[in-house]
């Protein structure tokens, strides 16, 4: 009994830790790409009177701050910033200015110089395809298809050779599901497929009574499937869940180029790591208000008004400097693990999880995670989606990674090649991933080839 008290009172303070304000608005900044960041800057200019524009020439974020603690702003004991930074959000001691990088804040750079390609939902494409096992040719095709797609994520071309027919085959495999489809029906249908719904309810109305489904019939739908009108509303409000135009679905076809947050380019020799701050204000505590509260006014209510502003201005600056830090250790990370990528583009993408850069920049996975996302990197192959540029893998018998996506491409020509009287059930496909070289557990396989919207072996007979 003792021992389940102690474990509840142990969590419930871990949980107040996590959860307690002052890290969540260090977190809560960490994660606003930098245009986000700068609108909430400005909001917080307006609204505290602790905060001003700094100069240029006056000293950054980080060294105002630390101003701040000599002077004596933070009461004893109340909380402990430099504790909060070592820990969960902190960035530890490994400094990244060897190995001939340069590590530098991207302070007033003109955004003239950073420009970069439209980005759009065809950046992440274009990583995934140079991710696959398509040769140069198929390659070549891929990437017109990509540039021929609508505002909306359709593919209005016809395909009429069987090479562009198979590369488009591949195309349709790829994230988001629905994209490159030609109509509103295949949209959703490739969806379906993807989430492992073709033989539900939901399924079989796209599949086979898309028209009735188009008109609202939902009684006629009912009769047609032998099943009740609920059932088919139940069905309805699940086709809800799919993404109609998958262009539109959190991406840009041809969005106006955003700030990147990083900037990973080669100068004389040197590759170089920038965190672009040039878009939002040079924030420093005010000298007057500051005064002021240490002046110790008598009006108790102003004291009070003036302390919670000034906690508030400190904690302000020092999770922008705490974004600053984190983003430029991200940053020589990717270059770390993706020198490749770096130096020869896409194709030479590699497999990186998360977590292999949570363990270089010694933060827990969820930091990461936070960090990159919404979040763009300029690169001297144009501008990239950070979150694109994380790719998962399976083990190779050379001891080597491959991406989840070629694997599942192989996988899906296996298939398409398999004996349709004697298909391949998810063991024998793992066996012929492993001739290939590649070790592969049948569980992994069978979720693949649901991410694939291909049916189990009994359902592939013909």
């Amino acid at each position: 009994m003792v021992g389940r008290l102690l474990l509840k009172q142990t969590l419930e303070m871990q949980q107040k830790l996590a959860m307690s304000p002052q890290m969540l608005q260090a977190l809560g900044l960490l994660q606003l790409p930098v245009m986000e960041l700068s609108m909430a800057l400005q909001t917080e200019l307006q609204e505290n009177p602790l905060l001003e524009m700094a100069e240029d020439h006056e000293e950054d974020h980080g060294t105002e701050q630390s101003q701040s603690e000599d002077q004596g702003l933070t009461p004893s004991g109340e909380w402990d910033a430099e504790a909060f930074y070592a820990g969960e959000a902190g960035i530890g001691e490994r400094s990244f200015a060897s190995s001939g990088h340069r590590t530098e804040t991207q302070e007033g750079m003109p955004i003239e110089n950073l420009a970069a390609p439209i980005y759009a939902l065809r950046d992440d494409l274009r990583l995934q395809l140079y991710g696959s096992d398509l040769n140069e040719h198929e390659l070549e095709i891929g990437t017109y298809l990509i540039d021929c797609l609508d505002e909306y994520g359709y593919l209005r071309e016809e395909c009429s050779c069987l090479t562009a027919q198979h590369v488009l085959e591949v195309l349709k495999t790829f994230e988001p599901a629905g994209v490159f489809a030609s109509s509103l029906r295949e949209c959703m249908q490739l969806q379906i497929e993807r989430r492992g719904w073709t033989d539900t309810v939901a399924g079989r109305i796209i599949g086979q009574h898309f028209e009735l489904l188009s008109g609202g019939r939902f009684s006629e739908l009912a009769a047609a499937l032998g099943v009740s009108r609920a059932t088919v509303l139940d069905a309805v409000a699940q086709i809800r869940q799919l993404q109609p135009r998958p262009g539109a679905g959190g991406h840009d076809l041809e969005a106006s180029v955003p700030y990147p947050d990083l900037t990973i380019l080669e100068r004389d020799g040197r590759w170089e790591v920038m965190v672009n701050e040039s878009p939002y204000p040079r924030l420093k505590l005010s000298p007057y208000y500051y005064s002021l509260l240490q002046s110790n006014p008598e009006d108790p209510k102003l004291k009070v008004y003036l302390r919670e502003k000034a906690e508030r201005a400190q904690w302000i600056l020092k999770a922008i400097g705490q974004r600053r830090a984190t983003l430029l250790k991200i940053g020589q990370a990717l270059l770390e693990l993706q020198p490749e990528f770096f130096i020869a583009g896409p194709a030479a993408l590699k497999v990186m999880t998360q977590a292999d850069v949570a363990e270089i920049v010694e933060v827990h996975v969820s930091t990461i995670s936070r960090a990159v996302a919404g979040k763009y990197v300029q690169t001297p192959f144009g501008l990239f989606s950070l979150r694109a540029l994380f790719q998962s893998g399976v083990d190779t018998k050379t001891g080597g990674d491959r991406a989840s996506g070629s694997v599942k491409r192989m996988l899906k020509e296996i298939i398409a090649v398999e004996d349709p009287k004697h298909p391949l059930n998810d063991e024998q496909l793992a066996a012929a991933l492993k001739k290939a070289g590649l070790v592969i557990a049948r569980r992994t396989v069978t979720k693949y080839r649901r991410e694939l919207g291909m049916p189990a072996a009994r359902l592939r007979i013909k």
